[in-house]
């Protein structure tokens, strides 16, 4: 095989506040891994935002141009006509051998390159974005629908016009090959993170564990529709049933609307959180609509945690007997009452090693450049 040259395309890297950045930057470091970091160029797609000191006048024309954009052109995910053109033109005066797309709703730019170049195209779903969309309207967000019909049609076009098509796991896979076809090989390759356990062992080693007679329950996640509609459940139908303290971290989660409830702490934005995890007992994951895979659940393998959630919060993980599923309130109680009176439970970290490490998954990468 000729020496790899590729272009890094991504939306999900213009801000480090969500788990599509951790994920997009695991697959920018694993493209430069394999062909060496003065081989990939990248490309940065800056989503649409709108700036709140800037005056109403200027919000609103920003906000209706935008609009315009997705409903006349169908331009979504930093995409533009524009954009589009500076990259085609970088295209005619770099030889690149493949292009990371990482993202699918990039469909209509995928379309222009493989029309005017004859590079290969790899396209990273990470998730199905039509269906997420679709529940996320069908939950009452109004807004979604603008989005709906582009995101099919950039969806639809990225699987068409690509080489080949890359999805977290099997369930994204299937819907995605039901929605659109697949034309070509579709690729599995999960969440994955660098291993930071020796810090945290160390950590650990320091005395920063939990050592209360009360265990202590762990939720990682932002102030995100379905992350807080997942806690406020768990809150008003699990934690009244159960002697555990729950302790809640991620940005915005300082605000949940709980008041000073005694078996409840609350933390927004934190610079790291190893601290919370040599304190928990446990991982409790209620989540129950989203899509792709959820990166605290390979976060708390990595920590070697036992972790309680929903089918959907472990959709595209492998089993550990550290690991259980629950889909009702009675569920959650049962296993948080066994973890309680249980001796610890092993097989996460190694489940992580073998899985989701780093390590782990940059052999499947190594295959998306013989597509």
């Amino acid at each position: 095989m000729t020496m790899a040259r590729i272009l890094f395309i991504s939306s999900n890297l213009a801000s480090s506040l969500h788990g599509g950045w951790q994920c997009a930057s695991r697959n920018l470091e694993s493209m430069k891994r394999i062909a060496g970091e003065g081989a990939v160029d990248c490309e940065i797609l800056p989503p649409f935002t709108v700036n709140s000191r800037a005056n109403p006048v200027k919000r609103l024309w920003h906000a209706l141009s935008a609009l315009t954009r997705v409903i006349f052109t169908f331009r979504i995910n930093g995409s533009s006509l524009g954009r589009e053109r500076r990259i085609i033109e970088k295209l005619k005066q770099q030889s690149y051998t493949h292009i990371f797309v990482d993202s699918s709703l990039n469909g209509l730019l995928i379309r222009k390159i493989k029309k005017r170049t004859d590079v290969r195209v790899i396209v990273f779903f990470h998730n199905c974005e039509f269906s997420f969309i679709r529940r996320h309207l069908q939950s009452g967000n109004v807004g979604s629908v603008f989005r709906l019909l582009p995101a099919f049609v950039n969806e639809k076009l990225s699987v068409r016009y690509a080489d080949c098509t890359v999805a977290l796991n099997r369930r994204d896979g299937k819907l995605i090959e039901k929605l659109y076809g697949i034309p070509h090989a579709l690729r599995i390759i999960p969440i994955s993170l660098h291993d930071r356990f020796r810090h945290f062992h160390r950590l650990t080693q320091d005395g920063d564990t939990a050592t209360e007679k009360v265990r202590t329950a762990l939720f990682i996640g932002s102030n995100f529709y379905a992350n807080r509609s997942g806690i406020e459940w768990f809150i008003a139908h699990v934690l009244p049933l159960v002697d555990i303290r729950l302790v809640i971290a991620g940005k915005g989660m300082d605000q949940l609307p709980v008041g000073t409830h005694p078996q409840i702490e609350l933390h927004g934005s934190a610079p790291s959180l190893e601290a919370f995890y040599a304190r928990a007992d446990f991982v409790i994951a209620p989540i129950f609509t989203g899509g792709g895979m959820k990166v605290k659940i390979a976060e708390a393998l990595m920590y070697d945690k036992p972790i309680i959630g929903t089918a959907e919060a472990l959709e595209g993980y492998e089993r550990a007997d550290s690991i259980v599923v629950c889909n009702t309130a009675s569920e959650f109680v049962s296993a948080i009452r066994t973890f309680a009176t249980s001796p610890a439970l092993t097989g996460s970290r190694r489940l992580f090693l073998d899985r989701y490490s780093f390590d782990a998954t940059l052999p499947l990468f190594k295959t998306l450049l013989e597509c």
